[in-house]
């Protein structure tokens, strides 16, 4: 058995056998890489890639149990394929920006990236903490030359009003709301907010 068959084999716990393939040939496809160059040492690269289009199919409350797998395939070679941290006070803040750190050490990065995905992670979830009282921040490692981190940040509160404003610089506020949120577009190399009635999600990457 071939580390392509290892892997459908291990999916297809998980979701259907169609899915588990469709899911592996995804993972496959960016970059490209053939079934015959799929070799151990190149596993470290793609299990993240295989967890995140799992998403897609999986029941959520197996997702941990699939990561759990794909990361015992590989053992310390791969960073996690995300880390979810639960913001509801000034304690979750540190948690999260130790967690973006622990992220881009398992890339070897250091230096100016790495207090970028720092300062982002504390201005977000600063504002989640702040002004809405709770919600989310997930980090998720892309895995590429060169590697990316993704932040997204998710709340459920009454959303930001004059968000155009704010993204132009032209918002100023006593309380410091908006500041982050500039400051993290600032920062990033993509910026993507969503913000309603429904709540707020922001994301964001960051080449390393």
């Amino acid at each position: 058995m071939d580390q392509y068959d290892r892997l459908l084999t291990l999916l297809s716990g998980y979701v259907s056998p169609l899915n588990a393939r469709s899911v592996l040939n995804r993972a496959l496809s960016h970059p490209r890489i053939e079934r015959h160059q799929l070799v151990e040492r190149r596993l470290a690269e793609i299990v993240p890639r295989i967890g995140r289009a799992a998403q897609l199919f999986i029941d959520p409350a197996r997702s941990d149990s699939l990561e759990k797998e794909l990361r015992a395939l590989v053992g310390d070679r791969a960073p996690p394929t995300r880390i979810l941290v639960e913001i509801n006070g000034e304690a979750d803040i540190v948690r999260a920006r130790a967690a973006g750190r622990r992220i881009c050490e398992t890339f070897e990065i250091n230096g100016f990236s790495v207090q970028k995905v720092a300062t982002i992670i504390s201005e977000l979830s600063r504002n989640i903490a702040s002004y809405v009282g709770r919600g989310q921040l997930e980090i998720v490692p892309i895995s590429g030359r060169p590697p990316r981190v993704q932040i997204v940040a998710e709340d459920a509160g009454p959303g930001i009003s004059g968000i155009d404003r704010i993204l132009a610089g032209q918002y100023k506020s006593k309380t410091g709301l908006g500041l982050g949120i500039l400051g993290s577009k600032r920062l990033a190399d993509r910026f993507d907010i969503q913000t309603g009635a429904g709540g707020t999600r922001i994301e964001v990457e960051v080449i390393l």
